[in-house]
């Protein structure tokens, strides 16, 4: 919720943001190792106080003062938990408090979406399991910030995916019921792997264990869009959405799982929703500018895909705006991005898949399917998440060589279908 943060809100409208009835809000105030913490339930339609509390604490005491938060605010709501509810509610990750906010920090970076911001989250989770090498969310955040930046980096290796993959299992040997772990390993089991019935196991057991978790159903949605289960993936992610609707990475999943169901109407809608909240999102803007290059609206398309290739620094922004000139008919801007990018992949610095889309839209099919090749043979994630069923590849469908592709990967050939601008 880091929108509100240092704001002054207005309840009702929050209430309405985040379609909720009630909103906890406070500060905290820490002098030496003294915490002050002030909160209060308010009700989001009329703005009066429900509940309110000051806690005057040590630093170290922080857990005993959310478990306290959470108790009597479940007293006042008259909460009917199960005791399976009230141990997670009070459940503790780690006693080490130091561990606990380089996690929450590397969370925050984790979200923005962007290769530095990435490469600070899982330098903040490597610091968190130094403090206390038992800290198995620690190993899940590595590992869902191994996941992103094998999709944010050329990873011919598989090198992120398979530290990724590792991070998860340590984190399951530690807690064999975290969600969070399951959550990341079955994103890598589908990325990495190619096991799609192991990452569905993986990922349905998450929601099981914690069905509040969005970040379960928000990757349960992408193995589903990338299997071809579209209607379903659109009702997961949506999901998603609804536990966190002012999370960034949910949001702009949601615009992919749209992309890829062909709602581009929805994914556009979702994506100025987004910048609304954060005109600073890269990837509310990159996905803006993919949507609306797919309805060929490519005035707004391009500016969008600019300001992204500056912002998320990864090569498949770049490459995007490359396939979005290819499209509109700047052949030779599409081209020159290209011959930048060739060079930026000899020194192993790009992904190959967006590549195939470039020469895809510029009609060169034999170049677009030695990239898909490549990335094929790389496994890249890229190729993994959007190969079956990709609109840009719609020229490519009846292809023998596409169906080949596929089959590789255990997948039926999905039919080819005419993108159109709902």
């Amino acid at each position: 919720m880091f929108r509100y943060k240092n704001k002054e809100i207005d309840p009702a409208q929050v209430g309405r943001d985040l379609n909720v009835r009630a909103l906890l809000t406070g500060s905290v105030a820490q002098r030496g190792d003294s915490l002050r913490v002030q909160v209060e339930l308010v009700e989001a339609a009329t703005a009066a106080q429900l509940w309110g509390e000051r806690f005057h604490r040590r630093s170290a005491d922080i857990f005993e003062v959310e478990e306290e938060i959470a108790r009597q605010i479940s007293e006042k709501l008259r909460l009917k938990l199960s005791g399976q509810d009230r141990q997670r509610m009070v459940k503790r990750h780690t006693e080490n408090t130091e561990a606990y906010h380089l996690y929450l920090n590397g969370r925050f970076h984790w979200n923005k979406r962007t290769g530095e911001g990435l490469k600070k989250a899982i330098e903040y989770f490597h610091q968190a399991i130094q403090k206390d090498p038992g800290y198995a969310m620690a190993y899940a955040g590595l590992a869902d910030g191994y996941l992103v930046l094998s999709v944010f980096n050329p990873d011919p290796a598989r090198g992120f995916a398979a530290t990724g993959k590792a991070a998860a299992l340590r984190a399951l040997e530690i807690d064999a019921d975290l969600s969070e772990s399951l959550t990341a390993l079955g994103l890598i089991q589908w990325c990495l792997d190619w096991d799609g019935a192991a990452a569905e196991r993986s990922l349905r057991r998450a929601i099981e264990l914690k069905p509040g978790y969005w970040l379960a159903h928000d990757h349960y949605a992408m193995l589903l869009s990338s299997l071809g289960r579209h209607e379903e993936a659109v009702r997961e992610v949506g999901r998603g959405l609804e536990l966190e609707p002012l999370a960034p990475v949910v949001s702009h999943h949601f615009a992919w799982v749209s992309i890829r169901a062909r709602r581009y109407r929805d994914a556009i809608d979702q994506c100025r929703k987004t910048l609304e909240m954060d005109p600073n999102f890269a990837m509310g803007h990159y996905w803006l500018g993919f949507a609306c290059g797919l309805t060929s609206r490519y005035d707004e398309a391009i500016p969008e895909l600019e300001a992204a290739r500056q912002a998320v620094g990864s090569t498949f922004a770049t490459l995007e705006l490359a396939r979005a000139y290819a499209a509109s008919g700047r052949a030779a801007d599409a081209q020159q991005i290209l011959a930048e990018m060739q060079q930026t992949f000899d020194r192993g610095y790009a992904e190959p898949y967006g590549f195939a889309t470039v020469y895809a839209a510029l009609g060169q099919a034999d170049q677009a399917f030695h990239w898909l090749e490549r990335a094929c043979q790389d496994r890249t994630g890229l190729f993994a998440m959007w190969v079956n069923g990709d609109p840009r590849l719609d020229s490519l469908r009846s292809d023998p060589r596409m169906s080949d592709l596929l089959r590789r990967m255990g997948l039926e050939p999905a039919s080819r279908r005419a993108a159109s601008p709902g």
